[in-house]
């Protein structure tokens, strides 16, 4: 099983158990073998190479995906993306808008879209982080299902895989995006959709993610073990690997 949504390092609001040992555990515990890991500082620091340096180093050789988080309203965001394509194993690329505080119609994501079909890596697009009620002294702006929507559709041929988007923000992206083949959804942020007999149309599309260290490993796990009882579908969700 791959974790398509975990991170590691500090919080800044609040006290959490996120060092790489604590990660490895909790998906060793429930049977995940690896995924893709990004740092949690990446999302705060204006540089962001330090961070990424960082994380190179602690995942170095365990087999985990480097998930890089370039910030795209700082000024030369894109030759320090490129120095960590060159320096590290990087495996794909997340976007966090909603905390960097920027709309993903933002121009300079252009140059982010080209390198990741040059090559060949996914981008992680993360709707939020933790809940929106759990927000301390930084207020996220909502990114919107329209503006994701229209990211997914201009960032043709390239993987996207969309983070803890509640159901009817992912109802609203497939229903814009053509059903397209190479969009995916992860499961940090569905609750209910997954009840058998409540599926989605985009439910093929499924992904595990966790939201780790602030969502809990098992609770994603578990959701997925009892809600959906077609045991081909479950392992298609559990077991797929973008």
């Amino acid at each position: 099983m791959t974790d398509h949504n975990c991170f590691i390092g500090n919080w800044p609001f609040y006290r959490l158990d996120g060092g790489f040992s604590s990660l490895c555990r909790e998906h060793s515990e429930n049977g995940i073998t690896g995924g893709y890991v990004s740092a949690l500082e990446s999302v705060f620091y204006n540089d962001f190479y330090e961070s990424e340096r960082a994380l190179g180093e602690i995942i170095k050789g365990s087999g985990y995906r480097h998930a890089v988080i370039p910030n795209p309203t700082v000024q030369g965001f894109g030759s320090t993306l490129e120095r960590c394509l060159e320096e590290f194993d990087v495996q794909g690329i997340r976007l966090v808008p909603s905390y960097q505080g920027y709309s993903l119609d933002l121009p300079a994501l252009d140059s982010i879209i080209d390198v990741a079909r040059r090559q060949g890596l996914p981008i992680f697009i993360n709707a939020r982080l933790t809940d929106e009620r759990m927000t301390h002294m930084i207020h996220p702006r909502l990114t919107t299902a329209e503006e994701i929507a229209d990211f997914v559709n201009r960032a043709d041929g390239v993987t996207v895989v969309l983070c803890y988007l509640k159901e009817h923000e992912a109802d609203a992206v497939w229903s814009r995006c053509k059903k397209r083949e190479n969009l995916y959804f992860d499961t940090s942020g569905m609750a209910g959709c997954l009840l058998e007999g409540n599926l989605p149309d985009y439910t093929s599309h499924c992904v595990l993610g966790t939201g780790f260290p602030l969502r809990t490993v098992r609770s994603s796990v578990m959701r997925i073990e009892s809600e959906i009882e077609d045991e081909s579908l479950k392992k298609a969700i559990l077991y797929a690997k973008k």
